[in-house]
């Protein structure tokens, strides 16, 4: 597992972007934008990845009861900044796509333990993560859906995170090879909408969608995915992963 460095020079003004949904107009539902974020003089976008938040001008608001009060703060896009409890927030992440499907609680606590003594707060994670000899929850989403066991997992996972006031950004499905089988357009939305009842009331959770993986032509897939997650309360910051010599703007723009 290794750690990757996400800081990056700050472009000199916010560059809001449309997050594309040509299916869904005109259904009343809310759009989407690509918000560079900046923290503390620092953007967490080095690999090509920008926030997706909410097509508004204020931070979204959540209910008191939609939150775990074991959680650390909520993350928020405020400008050109990423904010918790209204301070900056500066995003300092150790990659460990494996995790999830590879180890066990007991690992995973050990693991967890270590970064955060070592003065990490975000683990950039996978849900279904075909590579490094990581388990698969299921061969494609709907059935990976099923399997609590995994699920159980993750949630697991999410609340050690949580007592160690560390955050999870976690891919529901890596994109590279596994788009067109294991996640379809058709497929998309009701996966996100899973992970969405699932999880949507974890503050210390944030969404990657893609995986070291452009998204030429599959704009509408990711964008069912994320529609599928806001859907159902999985609000948190989402993202997009291309790979590391592209910018998530070249589709989402």
């Amino acid at each position: 597992m290794t750690s990757h460095d996400l800081i990056t020079t700050p472009s000199p003004q916010p560059v809001p972007r449309a997050w594309p949904s040509p299916a869904r107009a005109g259904r009343g539902r809310r759009g989407w934008r690509l918000t560079r974020a900046v923290v503390a003089a620092a953007a967490v976008t080095g690999l090509g990845m920008s926030l997706l938040t909410a097509d508004t001008d204020r931070p979204v608001q959540r209910a008191a009861d939609e939150s775990s009060t074991s959680d650390p703060p909520y993350l928020q896009v405020d400008g050109r900044f990423l904010t918790a409890d209204g301070e900056p927030f500066f995003w300092l992440a150790d990659t460990a796509w494996a995790m999830l499907g590879k180890l066990s609680e007991d690992e995973i606590t050990e693991y967890l333990g270590t970064r955060a003594e070592q003065g990490f707060n975000v683990v950039q994670t996978v849900a279904m993560f075909p590579q490094a000899g990581a388990e698969s929850p299921g061969d494609t989403v709907d059935a990976a859906a099923e399997n609590d066991e995994f699920w159980d997992r993750v949630e697991f996972a999410i609340d050690a995170a949580a007592e160690r006031g560390m955050y999870l950004a976690i891919h529901p499905v890596w994109g590279d090879k596994q788009t067109g089988a294991a996640i379809t357009e058709s497929s998309a939305r009701g996966y996100g909408e899973f992970l969405g009842e699932r999880f949507g009331a974890r503050d210390n959770v944030t969404w990657t969608l893609g995986g070291d993986h452009p998204a030429d032509g599959e704009e509408q897939l990711w964008t069912e995915l994320a529609e599928g997650l806001d859907d159902t309360g999985g609000t948190q910051l989402t993202t997009y992963h291309p790979r590391g010599d592209q910018s998530s703007a070249e589709w989402f723009a």
